[in-house]
């Protein structure tokens, strides 16, 4: 952490310095200068987008409620692991150790920023809440020359919950760095990223006289029960999950060089050929550690080894090394400014080599169960080559598509397939558009579904079929009356999901389909608005039980003040879902797991919000689930035996700057 803060600082007082140089040959105002501050995080074909100033969804305190649909997080917690509520599946074709419980609340390989700008730019971020809790983020990009770029993004989660066992520490950074060459044909993009999720678990809460009886309820209102005497059913466990990765990409552009300016007078118009030769090499070290000194007895499946405490471990070691070959369309833009690309083609071979390392345990119950087992999964490696290949067009074509194909030669994964299509109609102005989504895949499980050995769990499924999956979606939007229609299918045959023991089962001899519809409106009555969303979904499988119905509701007055130089929002949020068996929670395999025994039941969730934009200012502030004990249930649950988040206030604040 200490290096962390100390690449921040440095790159502070750099900026600080580069800034002063700017001011002094540079008239233009810092609060002008938004629109030519420009980042990309995809590799390949470099789409610049501009950063995001907007107070859409910016109330929202917990990152995993972002998005179109949100995430449930265990206790409401900010920190905490983050499950679906609408069904999500995504799965990339290569390694995959299997853990993604705290993926929106980190910074992703697909996410890291670059930025292609000649102005400083940073972004600040800090939110206060209950006992304690607090978020915050420094995004700090400098451009050190015409040719050199260096960004600092750090993200912090801090929040103890009010629940014994309930305490979360997420941080998230990633250090950025692009440079190419005065004559624009060779350019170097690299980034080191770094994960950490400390967080206690408490295994579910004995909660039933505060929270399942409604009678009592009735008579003593359980916003007055301390949460600290509600007993959780781990007292001691705990578990760190870890990512660190290395990574840098070169290419080298092949002919004649093309300007591709992004608005008028672009001095720092990005310049491409029609042929670039790239490579990408990247390390990775993912880590899962999990540890309980005093293990309920009960909680647990049996104990596999003569031992008084959990101790697990895994870690996994990637090198990731591809090249490829990229060829670009173009074509002169209609002010004759410069190009605009038409279409990207690429083409690679990528290798992994993988080393596995799980910790040693001393057998001195089951000799016959674990030695060779354990002795050969201790230090394992594993490697696959894969082809890949992509195609995309403009993305403000007429007629855009976007094609990604890969295939396993060889390797633990051979014969693993993945392809995927979108096709967006822009049909006009006045009608909108059309989109659709195709994907075919056939995978093998992550790892920690095929092989795995702990305190409590021994398996080897090396005879597991592929996951092979099917997946359809259209999505319509018509922009007069601001509206989203969209379906979705999913079939999946041999799908895995973990049973209540904390045990993976592949659904081998079933087809699961799970069908979804869901539409997004906006209406407006002069200063009054509504964002409504709602999704119905069904699932053909008491496996992979899911609500029939979710919902999610913004409704607010909005005016803009102070001619024109402030916004303000003032409104509550509602969400809710219907009644399903909502999953129980592992701590020791971090996953979610089927359960039957109870259903969580509808209940709606109020926020009140007022937020505000000032010229480069943002802030909140949020009354979380301000309705709690209007109803005769008092209280409510985000998972099995997971109480969630009590009526809170919460403070937010960002605030950007441009020079």
């Amino acid at each position: 952490m200490r290096y962390i803060v100390f690449f921040i600082v440095c790159i502070a007082l750099i900026g600080q310095e580069v800034a002063a140089q700017i001011r002094a040959s540079d008239s233009i105002r810092a609060d002008l200068r938004y629109d030519k501050i420009w980042s990309f995080t995809d590799l390949y074909t470099q789409e610049l987008q501009l950063l995001d100033t907007s107070l859409h969804q910016f109330q929202r305190f917990n990152p995993a409620h972002r998005g179109l649909f949100e995430q449930f997080s265990l206790g409401g917690n900010p920190g905490q692991a983050h499950g679906y509520r609408v069904f999500e599946y995504e799965r990339p074709l290569g390694f995959q150790l299997g853990w993604k419980q705290y993926q929106r609340y980190q910074i992703q390989a697909d996410s890291v920023r670059y930025f292609y700008t000649q102005y400083p730019a940073s972004d600040l971020r800090y939110m206060i809440g209950p006992s304690s809790e607090q978020q915050a983020s420094v995004l700090f990009s400098v451009p050190l020359s015409r040719q050199i770029n260096v960004t600092a993004d750090y993200r912090r989660v801090i929040a103890p919950g009010v629940f014994l066992q309930q305490n979360a520490n997420i941080h998230t950074f990633s250090g950025s760095f692009r440079y190419f060459t005065p004559n624009n044909r060779y350019q170097l993009l690299a980034y080191y990223l770094a994960n950490k999720a400390d967080n206690s678990h408490s295994g579910g809460y004995q909660s039933e006289v505060y929270f399942r009886n409604e009678w009592l309820n009735l008579i003593t209102d359980t916003l007055a029960t301390p949460r600290t005497i509600i007993e959780p059913h781990l007292t001691t466990a705990k578990s760190t999950l870890s990512q660190r990765r290395f990574f840098a990409q070169q290419t080298y552009s092949i002919g004649k060089l093309y300007d591709f300016p992004r608005y008028v007078n672009d001095t720092l118009a990005p310049q491409f050929s029609t042929y670039r030769l790239g490579y990408r090499a990247s390390y990775e070290r993912q880590r899962y550690d999990y540890t309980d000194t005093s293990p309920t007895t009960d909680f647990y499946p049996t104990n596999l080894f003569n031992t008084t405490q959990v101790k697990d471990s895994l870690t996994a070691r990637v090198l990731d090394n591809e090249g490829f070959l990229a060829i670009y369309g173009r074509r002169m833009r209609t002010d004759s400014l410069g190009f605009q690309h038409t279409f990207s083609l690429r083409a690679g071979v990528k290798h992994q080599y993988i080393w596995l390392d799980q910790v040693a345990i001393t057998d001195t119950i089951y000799n016959d169960v674990d030695s060779t087992f354990v002795g050969e999964n201790q230090l394992r490696k594993l490697q696959s080559m894969l082809l890949v290949l992509h195609l995309e067009n403009q993305s403000q074509a007429k007629m855009s598509f976007w094609g990604d194909a890969q295939y396993a030669l060889w390797g633990f994964n051979a014969a693993d397939l993945s392809l995927q299509g979108r096709l967006r109609w822009n049909i006009s102005n006045k009608i909108g558009w059309l989109a659709g989504k195709a994907v075919l895949q056939s995978v093998t499980p992550d790892y920690i579904v095929m092989r795995y050995v702990s305190t409590y769990r021994n398996w080897q499924h090396d005879s597991w079929q592929k996951i092979n999956a099917v997946q359809l979606s259209a999505t319509f939007y018509q922009p007069f009356l601001q509206l989203q229609l969209g379906y979705a299918n999913h079939t999946f045959d041999n799908y895995v999901v973990w049973q209540s023991d904390g045990t993976p089962m592949q659904l081998s001899d079933v087809l699961v389909n799970i069908s979804q519809v869901w539409g997004s409106k906006h209406f407006r009555f002069g200063d009054f608005h509504a964002d409504n969303l709602l999704a119905l979904q069904v699932s053909s499988s008491s496996q992979v039980p899911l609500p029939l119905l979710y919902g999610r509701h913004s409704l607010y007055w909005e005016k803009v003040l102070f001619s024109r130089a402030a916004r303000v929002r003032l409104g509550l949020d509602v969400g809710y879902n219907s009644n399903y068996y909502a999953p129980g929670f592992m701590p020791d395999m971090g996953q979610f797991v089927v359960q039957n025994t109870e259903q969580l039941r509808f209940y709606p969730v109020i926020d009140v919000f007022l937020a505000a934009k000032v010229k480069r200012l943002r802030l909140f502030v949020n009354v979380h689930h301000v309705n709690q004990g209007l109803f005769r249930q008092k209280s409510y649950f985000s998972a099995y035996q997971y109480p969630a988040a009590d009526r809170a206030l919460r403070f937010g604040v960002s605030w950007m700057f441009f020079d």
